[in-house]
């Protein structure tokens, strides 16, 4: 059985006129093709000495500025898709109650009804090879010092981070001044000024180079050998670095050495004496802390700074989704204004078609949009350049991907006010965006892709062409905590249930600091009696936890105005769901076996009660907007004229009329009211919508109208000296009931009053007469 939406008149005959002009029209204005808005007050008829024969609301629909939407421009006229646009008259003076449910616990990334945990930190290990090499006998050995300064260089292994990378360019002029030769090179020496400290997964990797100096932007992340792979403890004064491979060097060529390491657990930071370079001869990068959004979180993005945005804006970060979860329907960061929450600027890196969504300026109802299909690669399981423009002036929108122009598209004018900024979720904090992401950039210029392409892998600084252009810059590397700071202007933004990852030493390529300090370094070549190992050395990486959020229901039943019940978090905690922890081969990432965890307790999740409240939401009129790629309405539109006479008792007054469920600016609307002055064929005593629908209230789903979740019984009282009643259901919306599918061909609707046979039975779209006693 299906239940629908009643309308419920009392009518009464009477033979009262007034005095008034019978043929008389009064026509009140509402939406106007011109119109931003659809949600306005209006002034109907109100005068106790009119009667009116008729009310007739004329509806008038054109494509926005009379323009044909076309495959490239889908929203010039027409919308491009269907949507609902339900038209109400709202009654601030009823109150709906609406019972929902929700669960008892939000766990993040869990989806289930039982969630069994551990408190406990959970492991997985990771199996490197190792190949140290230990040294007996010098049998002969010359040494090639290059640079003998005292500079500091405190970043060539910072030691006291979780996981770093150097790459430093010796030329062959100096490896040649320094009296070396073509040949082998077995080993390093690195003078410590400091009392030294520790490298775990301690990797020397060297190759041949024709660069005269490096670049952060483009650092070299192929083509080397590793000649050092093991753990080293560094002390002060020099330190030996004996290659369980030697380099051969060709005698011509530049070489470059690159440094790196992971230190689970961090150690006391190294110092090493170095030189000043005429020109950038180093580059460090550091664990490339990166923000992880995906147990639920999100951060509220300062915008004190974002005000100058209007007609130009530029957004980059570098994003890595969770390739697991894509696609799903979530949100990378959400602006919007003060005004109804208007779009202002949106990202969604996928949606859950695949596409990414570049939503930009709001004017008349409707936002610029550009969109792209996304590859599995773009959405996630690796690191992605992102870099989003908009110049109203021009009309132009990009999409860059890694350096590379990926979409663009014209004709996007409308300007840009953004008052309020999330990152990792909507303006209602749902579609939470699972992935991670750092170095963010927001700009009030359109950047160009040589300004894109220039700093992609380096860390912004005042070097940058438009660093006045820059108006924030997070570069989300805190590594704990939940806040983010803004380093251009010192604010801060806070974060909720916010995680944090970070790359190995040996995989970082990119946010390349650049400098001119070199640490000393002597070229060892000899002869040696040494003995070379394999072992493999185990990695434990703690997981990042589940949060588990757990509510109650405060009943605001009976407070002034119209409030929902409120859901209040009572307790926060990180809990580890029982998985088994997992074991890799560290040098392939191949899955080698697992361990099981013990099960410390068990969180059943339950459901709460709550009502929300909602004014009346009368709904008078319901279209589903046509699809308007090529759809042409001509310049005066098509109108359709409605009777809403048993509408009466609602339009009187000031109301507040106003349409919505998505499509309320697809289209343009021209809309009147005739109010035809004249004896009524009976006169209206009461209206009353017994439910209400979609408006504000959410969807009614046939399951929730089935249990009575949605639409329960109600009783109604009438008026004493009515004489008729007049039962009016209207099924509406945008689905199965709402597009007339008739569910197999059955009869699946009916009225019946007082119990007995039912007094009418229909399908959808039936006409059901009948005159109850």
């Amino acid at each position: 059985m299906k239940k629908c939406l009643f309308n419920l008149l009392l009518i009464c005959f009477t033979a009262n006129l007034f005095g008034q002009q019978i043929g008389d029209t009064i026509k009140i204005s509402a939406f106007k093709y011109g119109s931003n808005t659809r949600d306005t007050a209006i002034n109907f008829p109100n005068n106790a000495n009119l009667s009116f024969e008729k009310i007739i609301m004329k509806y008038n629909m054109r494509c926005k500025n009379g323009l044909i939407s076309t495959s490239q421009l889908p929203n010039q006229g027409c919308g491009q898709w269907d949507y609902s646009c339900n038209t109400f008259i709202v009654d601030s003076t009823k109150i709906e109650t609406v019972l929902n449910t929700a669960p008892t616990h939000v766990i993040s990334n869990f989806s289930g009804n039982t969630f069994v945990y551990t408190s406990q930190t959970i492991y997985d290990y990771y199996n490197f090879t190792q190949n140290p090499v230990v040294l007996n006998t010098i049998l002969s050995e010359n040494q090639y010092s290059v640079g003998a300064g005292n500079t500091a260089a405190p970043n060539v292994l910072k030691s006291n981070e979780k996981s770093g990378k150097s790459q430093i360019l010796f030329t062959a002029a100096e490896l040649t001044a320094a009296g070396l030769v073509a040949g082998n090179i077995n080993g390093l020496v690195l003078n410590v000024a400091n009392n030294g400290g520790t490298v775990n997964f301690f990797k020397v990797n060297i190759q041949h180079s024709n660069a005269s100096n490096l670049n952060g932007n483009t650092p070299t992340v192929a083509g080397f050998t590793n000649v050092f792979n093991s753990n080293f403890a560094f002390t002060s004064g020099n330190n030996r670095i004996q290659f369980h491979t030697p380099f051969v060097w060709n005698g011509t060529s530049n070489v470059l050495i690159e440094l790196s390491f992971t230190n689970t657990s961090p150690s006391t930071p190294i110092v090493f004496n170095g030189i000043n370079t005429a020109t950038t001869m180093a580059l460090h990068a550091r664990n490339n802390y990166a923000l992880d959004l995906s147990a639920n979180g999100h951060v509220v993005i300062n915008t004190a700074s974002l005000s100058s945005i209007s007609s130009e804006i530029t957004m980059i970060f570098w994003a890595y989704g969770d390739a697991a979860s894509m696609p799903s329907a979530a949100q990378f960061v959400y602006g919007y204004d003060n005004s109804a929450g208007n779009r202002q600027f949106s990202l969604q890196l996928p949606w859950n078609d695949n596409n990414v969504y570049f939503d930009c300026g709001y004017a008349a109802g409707s936002y610029d949009r550009l969109n792209k299909v996304a590859t599995a690669a773009n959405q996630g399981g690796q690191w992605n350049h992102w870099a989003f423009t908009k110049n109203a002036t021009s009309g132009v929108m990009r999409i860059y991907l890694n350096g590379v122009l990926w979409a663009s598209g014209t004709g996007k004018t409308k300007l840009i006010n953004i008052l309020n900024l999330i990152l990792g979720k909507d303006a209602s904090l749902q579609n939470n965006y699972k992935g991670k992401l750092n170095e963010l950039s927001i700009w009030n210029k359109e950047l160009a892709l040589a300004d894109i392409q220039g700093w992609m892998n380096k860390p912004l600084t005042s070097a940058h062409p438009l660093f006045g252009n820059l108006l924030a810059y997070y570069k989300a590397d805190e590594g704990a905590g939940l806040n983010i700071n803004d380093s251009k202007n010192g604010f801060v933004s806070n974060g909720f249930n916010l995680q944090w990852s970070y790359d190995r030493g040996d995989n970082l390529t990119r946010m390349f600091s650049e400098t001119t300090v070199r640490p000393n370094i002597v070229f060892l070549r000899g002869n040696y009696a040494s003995t070379t190992s394999t072992i493999v050395v185990k990695d434990s990486v703690a997981r990042n936890p589940n949060i588990v959020q757990q509510y109650t229901v405060v009943s605001n039943a009976g407070q002034p105005g119209i409030v929902n019940d409120a859901l209040n978090v009572i307790s926060t905690t990180n809990q580890y769901q029982i998985l088994p922890s997992k074991i890799y081969n560290g040098d392939t990432g191949a899955l080698t076996g697992t361990l099981a965890v013990a099960p410390q307790g068990t969180i059943n999740i339950g459901t709460l009660n709550y009502f929300r409240r909602f004014p009346f939401y009368n709904e008078i009129m319901s279209f589903v907007t046509p699809y308007g790629i090529g759809l042409n309405l001509g310049a005066a539109g098509k109108t359709w004229y409605f009777d809403m006479t048993d509408f009466t008792p609602l339009l009187k007054g000031r109301k507040r009329m106003m349409m919505s469920l998505g499509g309320e600016y697809q289209e343009q609307m021209d809309i009147d009211f005739w109010f035809i002055v004249g004896t009524p064929p009976s006169n209206v005593l009461q209206f009353n919508q017994l439910w209400q629908g979609a408006a504000r209230a959410g969807d009614a789903g046939i399951g929730s109208v089935n249990n009575d979740t949605r639409f329960s019984a109600l009783n109604v009282p009438v008026l004493n000296n009515g004489q008729y009643i007049k039962l009016r259901s209207t099924i509406t919306g945008h689905g199965s009931a709402g597009e007339f599918q008739q569910n197999g061909g059955q009869i699946n609707h009916f009225f019946n009053l007082n119990g007995g046979p039912n007094e009418c039975t229909w399908m959808i779209s039936k006409d059901c007469s009948f005159n109850p006693v």
